[in-house]
């Protein structure tokens, strides 16, 4: 039986457009503890006032999944000396042959000339998630460890931050709905976030993807295609990790750190 759960699970921090708890995800058994995971947009472009309500939030540690030149270009941001850090960075392969690598290090380095439907961008969910499934394994295990809340992002926090969401909801038991509507929540903050991403390196990446469909979309079907093709090939997300190198002792561990009255 799904536990509901009512909270208010907005963080408020100029400049960040889709910041938010993970509590306010329902899961099948128990509770997510609120302001233990936040999942948001690129918190290395926040000022120092920002950086000081994240950490008045409770924020103690930043799970930065872009890739390394992303990393380079804007640094930590003011974040740096007072949060720990681990930098895991997501593989992006190309969504499918139409689409040819542009602007090398953008960390969405992909140019569309033809719509790409949700469950195009859903399949290619799954194959980011097999190329960088160790990654994602080291960051559920990480916060097996941590102390306080962890934010964890990569640019518009849609993508890679999705597909890290849905892993670790996923391994705490969140049925599969509550998955596809925290994914779509992001959906009415997009248009705040490309303004803040196309003045930024991004810029270029935006421009040459005028006809990218449901790549620049948070869209239900999206999330619901990648969730039952991984169902469909590997028996979901969890059996999936467990077959990359994620243990049932550390699912135990997550379970008893994030869950109350599992």
């Amino acid at each position: 039986m799904v536990q509901s759960v009512s909270k208010s699970t907005t963080v408020s921090v100029f400049s960040l457009a889709n910041i938010r708890d993970l509590a306010q995800v329902r899961l099948r058994s128990g509770a997510l503890r609120e302001k233990q995971l936040y999942r948001s947009d690129d918190v290395s472009t926040i000022d120092a006032a920002g950086a000081r309500a994240l950490h008045k939030e409770g924020i103690r540690h930043v799970f930065d999944l872009r890739g390394a030149p992303e990393q380079q270009m804007t640094g930590r941001g003011p974040l740096e000396g007072l949060t720990g850090y681990d930098h895991l960075p997501f593989v992006l392969s190309p969504v499918n042959d139409p689409l040819q690598p542009v602007a090398s290090g953008t960390g969405a380095a992909l140019v569309s000339h033809t719509a790409l439907s949700p469950q195009t961008v859903g399949h290619w969910y799954l194959s980011v998630t097999l190329d960088s499934a160790e990654i994602i394994v080291r960051g559920l295990e990480t916060l097996t460890r941590i102390e306080g809340a962890t934010v964890f992002h990569c640019a518009a926090g849609k993508d890679r931050t999705g597909i890290f969401a849905a892993s670790v909801l996923s391994v705490l038991g969140a049925p599969d709905e509550e998955i596809v509507n925290d994914y779509h929540a992001t959906e009415a903050q997009l248009e705040r976030v490309f303004d803040r991403l196309r003045a930024a390196p991004y810029g270029f990446f935006l421009q040459n993807l005028p006809h990218a469909g449901a790549l620049l979309r948070a869209q239900k079907d999206t999330m619901r295609a990648f969730l039952d093709k991984a169902r469909l090939d590997h028996g979901g997300l969890e059996e999936l990790l467990k077959a990359r190198g994620l243990s049932q002792d550390s699912i135990n561990q997550l379970r008893a750190r994030l869950v109350d009255g599992d």
